[in-house]
């Protein structure tokens, strides 16, 4: 078996552990920002980009002055080529 198969297996089986994880989460804490931004990251990995998108504006909403959040938002947005979108994102961060 090649590196990139073991990898692929690898990756499947930590992606469904991890939805495991959040479906779990969920039970308690339906609304909390940090399983919306693993989720993204989760659909980000799988590269669902507009689904990624769509769970970090949950996790934004959920939480709007999660730090984490907000820059996993501006990464996705430039990952996307919204450099503009991204980088003020950026510019409110740090200001």
């Amino acid at each position: 078996m090649v590196k990139s198969q073991i990898y692929l297996i690898f990756s499947c089986a930590l992606s469904s552990l991890v939805k495991k994880l959040i479906a779990k989460g969920r039970e308690t804490e339906p609304q909390l920002s940090a399983f919306y931004r693993a989720e993204a990251l989760v659909a980000y990995h799988q590269k669902l980009t507009d689904r990624a998108l769509e769970k970090i504006k949950f996790a934004r909403e959920a939480d709007p002055n999660e730090i984490e959040a907000a820059i996993l938002e501006a990464e996705l947005l430039n990952a996307v080529g919204d450099r503009t979108q991204a980088a003020e994102k950026i510019v409110r961060i740090v200001s």
